[in-house]
């Protein structure tokens, strides 16, 4: 019989942390409802990151928390029209993370028929303000260096490169990014007030 692994720092991590993070509040973007993750949405937003991951589902510590802790770690869109599950935005606590009192962005995907519309952009801004909210210091990231586009769109938010590594399982160079919401102008006004009194 194989021997299932449940990486129960991960889970002890973010269910700790989870606590301290303020539930993602709803947002409109045009057609669109962005707001935090219900557990009736769970299956769905597994499903979007198959889509989007050739087939490879959450695994089942992440399916844990955002069982218990989805509407903090998890930003969903949805067509309100049709009440389709048309994006989702993941985030976690890694060991870096508390040391640095950032949480990491682990995953943004939007279907490809709503793309390129500044969706991605509203819904990462929208978890940028939430965590600075919640007392967090800023966000980390993770993204390739060849990667341009990604680069781009994360400097447009504030992230700027604090390690480059050479990642072996992808077989490439990475960068390792910070939004550090201390030093990030790109905050609404209201954020920053409230985050640095």
């Amino acid at each position: 019989m194989p021997v299932v692994r449940f990486p129960l720092m991960f889970v002890a991590r973010n269910l700790w942390c989870g606590k301290k993070v303020h539930p993602f509040t709803v947002a409109r973007f045009g057609a669109f409802v962005v707001g935090p993750l219900s557990r009736k949405y769970l299956c769905a937003v597994d499903d979007l990151y198959a889509d989007l991951n050739g087939g490879k589902r959450l695994g089942r510590q992440e399916m844990f928390v955002l069982t218990l802790l989805g509407s903090r770690y998890c930003l969903l869109v949805r067509d309100i029209e049709r009440d389709e599950v048309v994006g989702a935005a993941f985030y976690y606590f890694n060991a870096r993370d508390l040391k640095d009192g950032t949480v990491h962005e682990g995953f943004i995907g939007l279907r490809e028929a709503v793309r390129n519309a500044g969706l991605g952009m509203f819904i990462r801004r929208h978890a940028l303000e939430n965590f600075a909210l919640s007392g967090l210091s800023g966000v980390s990231s993770r993204v390739s260096v060849n990667n341009l586009p990604s680069l781009k769109g994360n400097e447009k938010l504030g992230f700027v490169p604090v390690e480059t590594y050479f990642d072996a399982s992808m077989g490439e160079e990475r960068h390792y990014l910070i939004c550090d919401f201390h030093k990030n102008h790109r905050l609404s006004g209201e954020t920053k007030r409230t985050f640095h009194q």
